[in-house]
């Protein structure tokens, strides 16, 4: 008899403290948390996953950046067989096996970094006004000194006659660009000579700055690109006076005869 009234109150007891715990229970309805599912597995889970799709795009673009600068770098102070993929990998901060995620071979390594090597070379000859500031500004000791960010065109020159021809047609395409642009440098005066005169201006700097660094009397070296860049300021200046010259002489004959 009392065990029966003993389980009856503990029963009671058992009763009331889940009524309880339902009167202050504050979980969200089923409609609710269904929702609350939804939202969660919809607009932010798509949200997240966009973004993250789009961050190995992001940093695949940077990391093939950041490997063409070092290797445009590094071909013009080391040469193109100067520096081995592996070397270009590591100082680039990126694994060997990565190396076939950018680039199919290492031809189209070469050939991707003469590209950017070539955009230091358009952002040098956009802030070039006049033919002498060319000419006072390439064949310089520091230009001499620092040829990783220097013109590729001389840098390069000796490498070209066994490069691939990928990397030559490169090369000759900004040949040509470099000539374009030093003839529209020079004066309006010449005219049939002016891709003559632009290609002799052309090889002496690519001969100039590349004799400079070859020899190892740093006294000839200064006095080679001083005396060229002398020369050929004198021989382009000393041109347009005499094209003047000869002009002037006409028109002084012309009146004298009229």
């Amino acid at each position: 008899m009392w065990r029966f009234i003993l389980e009856q109150r503990a029963y009671l007891r058992h009763s009331r403290a889940a009524s309880n715990m339902q009167e202050y229970d504050h979980t969200p309805p089923v409609r609710e948390a269904r929702k609350t599912r939804m939202w969660v597995a919809g607009y932010p889970r798509n949200l997240l996953g966009r973004t993250l799709s789009d961050m190995p795009k992001k940093t695949k673009t940077h990391t093939h950046a950041k490997i063409l600068k070092v290797a445009a770098r590094r071909f013009r102070e080391l040469g193109l067989d100067g520096i081995g993929v592996a070397d270009v990998m590591k100082q680039a901060g990126v694994t060997v096996g990565a190396f076939y995620k950018h680039f199919k071979s290492r031809d189209e390594l070469v050939v991707e970094a003469l590209g950017t090597a070539f955009k230091d070379l358009d952002a040098w000859e956009e802030h070039a006004e006049t033919l002498a500031q060319v000419l006072e500004n390439y064949l310089t000791e520091a230009h001499r000194d620092n040829p990783g960010t220097g013109c590729a065109m001389g840098a390069l020159l000796g490498d070209m006659s066994h490069a691939s021809k990928s990397a030559k047609t490169v090369y000759t395409a900004r040949v040509k660009r470099s000539l374009v642009f030093t003839a529209g440098l020079l004066p309006s005066e010449e005219n049939a000579d002016k891709r003559g005169r632009a290609l002799l201006i052309l090889s002496g700097l690519l001969g100039a700055i590349n004799l400079s660094r070859a020899v190892s009397d740093p006294i000839l070296s200064r006095e080679i690109l001083d005396q060229v860049r002398q020369q050929l300021v004198d021989l382009t200046a000393g041109n347009a006076l005499s094209k003047r010259g000869a002009g002037l002489k006409q028109q002084e004959l012309n009146q004298s005869t009229s």
